[in-house]
């Protein structure tokens, strides 16, 4: 995400967006969009996967301690 947001400031939000044409400024800004938002579903994705593995890793130790 740091490499999104500092390519973000870098080209969209310096003077160097100004001499990239409208489209091609329009085109950058969906797509830094687009990509933001595909990491943030990886990134809850993740979590909930990690959240998981941790509820059945103690769920297992909790098993295994009973025994």
């Amino acid at each position: 995400m740091t490499r999104l947001d500092d390519f973000e400031n870098k080209n969209l939000k310096s003077d160097v967006g100004d001499i990239i044409p409208d489209q091609d400024m329009l085109f950058l800004k969906k797509e830094v969009s687009r990509y933001r938002g595909s990491l943030d579903t990886m990134q809850a994705q993740k979590d909930a996967v990690l959240d998981e593995s941790i509820k059945i890793d103690f769920d297992m130790k909790k098993e295994s301690q009973s025994i």
